[in-house]
């Protein structure tokens, strides 16, 4: 089974259940490894302060954003997680459209959606009415660092897909350029 990519709970209304994302499909690529001319033993990366001209130990770098030229803020992972959005453990459906009404040009990636055993009522409820009304969801949700709108569908059997969309920037402008306007809305 492949792993989990993503782990929280689907959201509309007063209706929320746990779901887990896997990838449905990735990429194949070669990897070449970076090699030393002379005895072909691999290259390893070194981190090095430009401050002080001398290699440092990874455990000795820290997260920092660039305020202003040459002022850095530090930030930690317990920072981080405080001002995670609520996309971050909630994918949260804003909208539902016709599936026939968004263009598959803005997909990227694919997923499936799984859910917890004890949830799988409501998951099943969810999906079939995604059947009986040919319709999809639109939702938010935040993985990897990044927000992004996603549409969930019926798939094969009983599980529904989501697929991530390519806009650089999501917005409500961007979601209007994503489906028509007379879709029904989630508030």
């Amino acid at each position: 089974m492949p792993a989990v990519v993503w782990k929280g709970f689907v959201s509309f209304g007063l209706v929320t259940f746990p779901v887990r994302l896997f990838a449905a499909a990735r990429a194949e690529h070669i990897q070449f490894h970076m090699l030393h001319h002379k005895d072909l033993s691999r290259v390893k990366e070194v981190w090095y302060c430009a401050e002080e001209n001398k290699p440092i130990d990874r455990c000795d770098i820290v997260k920092g954003y660039e305020a202003s030229k040459g002022k850095y803020v530090v930030v930690d992972d317990e920072e981080l997680k405080k001002i995670a959005p609520g996309t971050a453990t909630t994918m949260e459906i804003v909208q539902f459209v016709r599936n026939d009404e968004v263009d598959p040009i803005y997909f990227e990636s694919s997923y499936f959606v799984g859910t917890e055993e004890n949830a799988a009522k409501p998951y099943q409820l969810f999906l079939q009415a995604l059947i009986l009304t040919k319709y999809h969801a639109i939702a938010k949700l935040a993985m990897h660092g990044r927000e992004h709108i996603v549409l969930i569908r019926p798939g094969n059997g009983s599980r529904y897909c989501t697929r991530s969309s390519r806009f650089a920037r999501y917005s409500a402008d961007s979601l209007d350029k994503l489906v028509c306007r007379n879709a029904p809305s989630i508030v």
